[in-house]
C-alpha cells in the first residue's frame, strides 16, 4: 500500500493546508515513482490519497505522455471524472504491461447506532459515514425515505434510509458544496458549489428495488453566478429555483438551465433563500443583516418583471443571517444569525410597502452560546430545530411564547453545519466532524432518554431499527413512509429482535442451545477455577522459598558480624598496648631532656 496523502500548495478555503512541496515538484517526484513501479511492482497497488494528490496521481498513470502540470490540463483533470479519486473511497491500480488500470471500491457506511450510545444518549439512530471532509449540507427528500449530503470533499452523496446504504455518488463540481435539495417530486438532486455552478442530477433510484445499482448523471448546469453558490432551493411547486451567491445576488431559473433574472437587493454577500410552502414568497438573507422578502407570483418568464421587483426588508438581528426557514403550514418564518439568536416572524406579514418594515420579530431567543448555522421546522409546524457551532442540536416547542428548549443534543464532535426533517420525528444533521447522523427526536424518545440520564435502571427500553436480513429494508406495518414506519414503531416500543417473534418450536431450540451454553461456561469456569488453584500454591511455595532464603541471609549475617566485633576488640587492644608504649616513651625522653639541662 502506498500512502500519497502529501500535502500540497493547492488553494482550499475550506480546509488550510500546510505546505510541504509545491504541486510540479510532487508531480515530478511521483512520475518518477510510478516509472520505477511499472518496472518493479506487477501486482496491485492501493491508492490512498488527497482529493488534489489522487487527481495528479491518475493524470500521471493514465497520461504518462504528459511531461509538465499546466494550469488548463489541472482544470480538465478537476473536471473529468475519470481522473479524481472518488473522495470517501479506496482506488487500487494495476500495470497490464501497457497501461494502468483502476478500481474504486466505495466504503461508505451506513451504521445503525446502539440506542445506548454516548453521543446523543437514546435519540441517536444511524451514523453515515462516507465523507472525507466536512458534510456542508444535508437535506432529506419530501418523502422522507432519501437523504442528499453534500461535502467539501466535492462528493454528493444519496443515502437511501429504507435499506441503509449509500445509493449513489454524484460527482462533477470542483469546489466544496455548499447546499443540495430535492425536487418537490424526489425526482431531482440539485446541488450549489463554491465553484460559482449549479447541478440537477437525475440519481437513478428505483423505488421499486431498493438494492437497485444507481448510475447517476447530470442532466443541466446552471452557470450566472460570479461568486459561491452558497444555497439553491426549489419552489414548492417545483417550477423555479433560487440561488444566492456570495457575489452579492439571488438569481432565478428555470429546472431546465433558463436564468428569469436577478435580484441585486443586498449589500453583501447573500447566504441563504427559502420559498414559502404556497403563496409564491420568496426569502433571503446574508452578511448585511437584512432579510428581503419578494412576491415573485407575478413572474410569468420575463427578465424585465424580475429586475422590476421590489423587496420588503425585515431587520431583527446584529450579525450575518446564515439560516431561513419558513413553517410547512405557512405561519412563521424563522431566521438564524451569527449573533447566536434566533427570531420568529409571523406570517403574513402587516402591510405591503416595498422597502424597510417597522415589522419587528414576534420572538426572538438566545438559542446558542455559539453562532447558528442551520434552523428547520417539524413537518406538523411545531417544532423548531437549530444547529450551532458550538456541536449541539436543540429542539424548540414553538407553541409558547417564548418557545421552550424540549431537548439539547451533544450531536457530534464538531460544528453541526446542517439538518433537516426526514419525517414526522426523524432528524437528519450534518456536521465539520465529516458524519451526517439520523435522530429520533420523538417526544416519547426525549422523554426517554431524559429518564435514562436522571435514573438510568428506571428508563424505558427503546429499541433500535432493525432490518430484514433477507432484504435490508425496514419493514412497513402502518404508514406508507418506511422512514416513518421506523419512527412510530420506536415510539410504540413494538421493534423487537426476529428471533423473538418466532413459534413454540425455536423457543424450546433457543432454550436448549441455552443450556448448552451454560454448561460449557460452567466447564469452562471450573478449569479456569483448577488453574488458578495451582497457579496458587505454586506462588506459595515460591514464597516459602523466598522467606528461607531470607533467615539464611541473616544467619549468615549475624556470624559475619561476630567476627567482625571479635577483630575490632582485638584490635583496639593492640591500640591500647602500643599507646601505653608510646607514653611510657615520652616520659624517658622527658627525664633525657630534664638530666641534660
Amino acid at each position: 500500500m502506498m500512502n500519497l496523502a502529501v500535502e500540497s500548495d493547492f488553494e482550499d478555503e475550506s480546509l488550510p493546508t500546510r505546505v510541504h512541496e509545491s504541486v510540479d515538484a510532487y508531480f515530478r517526484r511521483m512520475k518518477e515513482t510510478f516509472k520505477w513501479l511499472a518496472r518493479k511492482c506487477p501486482g496491485n497497488i492501493v491508492i490512498a490519497a488527497h482529493l488534489a494528490t489522487g487527481a495528479i496521481t491518475r493524470l500521471i498513470l493514465e497520461k504518462p505522455e504528459v511531461s509538465k502540470l499546466t494550469p488548463e490540463l489541472m482544470a480538465d483533470v478537476s473536471s473529468s471524472g475519470g481522473l479524481r479519486v472518488v473522495p470517501g473511497s479506496i482506488t487500487t491500480c494495476e500495470h497490464n504491461g501497457e497501461k494502468w488500470e483502476f478500481r474504486d471500491l466505495d466504503d461508505a457506511q451506513f451504521l445503525w447506532a446502539n440506542r445506548d450510545a454516548s453521543i446523543g444518549g437514546a435519540l441517536e439512530l444511524a451514523q453515515l459515514n462516507g465523507h472525507g471532509n466536512p458534510v456542508l449540507s444535508c437535506v432529506a427528500s419530501p418523502a422522507g425515505s432519501i437523504v442528499v449530503s453534500g461535502s467539501a470533499d466535492l462528493a454528493v452523496r444519496v443515502w437511501d434510509i429504507r435499506v441503509g446504504r449509500c445509493a449513489a455518488t454524484l460527482l462533477g463540481h470542483t469546489r466544496p458544496i455548499l447546499c443540495c435539495d430535492v425536487s418537490p417530486d424526489g425526482k431531482t438532486i440539485m446541488s450549489a458549489s463554491h465553484d460559482t455552478q449549479i447541478k440537477l442530477w437525475d440519481p437513478d433510484l428505483n423505488p421499486e428495488e431498493p438494492l437497485h445499482r444507481a448510475k447517476p448523471r447530470c442532466t443541466a448546469t446552471l452557470s450566472g453566478h460570479t461568486g459561491p453558490v452558497s444555497c439553491a432551493r426549489f419552489s414548492p411547486d417545483g417550477g423555479m429555483i433560487a440561488s444566492a451567491s456570495l457575489d452579492k445576488t439571488v438569481r432565478l431559473w428555470r429546472p431546465n438551465g433558463a436564468m428569469l433574472g436577478v435580484l441585486e437587493a443586498h449589500k453583501r454577500s447573500v447566504r441563504s433563500c427559502v420559498w414559502h410552502p404556497f403563496d409564491g414568497f420568496l426569502a433571503t438573507a446574508g452578511d448585511d443583516k437584512d432579510i428581503h422578502v419578494w412576491d415573485t407570483s407575478s413572474i410569468a418568464g420575463s427578465r424585465n418583471a424580475v429586475s422590476q421587483m421590489r423587496s420588503r426588508i425585515l431587520m431583527g438581528h446584529s450579525e450575518s443571517v446564515v439560516a431561513l426557514h419558513f413553517s410547512p403550514d405557512g405561519k412563521w418564518l424563522a431566521s438564524g444569525s451569527k449573533d447566536n439568536s434566533v427570531a420568529l416572524w409571523q406570517w403574513p406579514l402587516d402591510g405591503s410597502a416595498p422597502g424597510p418594515a417597522s415589522i419587528k420579530p414576534k420572538t426572538t431567543i438566545k438559542a446558542h452560546e455559539e453562532p447558528i448555522n442551520h434552523l428547520t421546522f417539524s413537518r406538523d409546524s411545531t417544532r423548531l430545530v437549530t444547529a450551532s457551532a458550538d456541536g449541539t442540536l436543540k429542539v424548540w416547542d414553538i407553541k409558547p411564547t417564548p418557545p421552550v428548549c424540549e431537548t439539547s443534543l451533544v450531536a457530534h464532535r464538531k460544528a453541526v453545519l446542517a439538518c433537516d426533517f426526514a419525517g414526522a420525528d426523524m432528524l437528519v444533521s450534518s456536521s465539520e466532524d465529516n458524519t451526517v447522523r439520523l435522530w429520533d427526536v420523538s417526544r416519547r424518545a426525549i422523554d426517554a432518554s431524559d429518564q435514562r440520564r436522571a435514573d438510568p435502571a428506571e428508563a424505558p427500553e427503546i429499541a433500535s431499527p432493525r432490518s430484514d436480513p433477507r432484504s435490508g429494508v425496514i419493514s412497513d406495518r402502518q404508514s406508507g413512509s418506511h422512514v416513518e414506519s421506523a419512527v412510530t414503531e420506536q415510539r410504540r416500543g413494538a421493534l423487537t429482535d426476529v428471533e423473538s417473534k418466532a413459534g413454540p418450536a425455536a423457543k424450546l431450540e433457543d432454550e436448549a442451545k441455552a443450556k448448552v451454553a451454560l454448561e460449557v461456561r460452567l466447564m469452562t469456569f471450573s478449569e479456569e477455577e483448577k488453574r488458578a488453584e495451582q497457579a496458587r500454591q505454586a506462588l506459595e511455595a515460591q514464597l516459602a522459598k523466598i522467606a528461607q532464603m531470607r533467615k539464611a541471609n541473616m544467619q549468615q549475617s549475624t556470624v559475619r558480624q561476630d567476627e567482625v566485633l571479635s577483630a575490632a576488640v582485638e584490635m583496639e587492644g593492640k591500640l591500647q598496648g602500643t599507646h601505653a608504649q608510646l607514653v611510657a616513651m615520652l616520659v624517658r625522653c622527658n627525664s633525657a631532656l630534664s638530666s641534660t639541662g
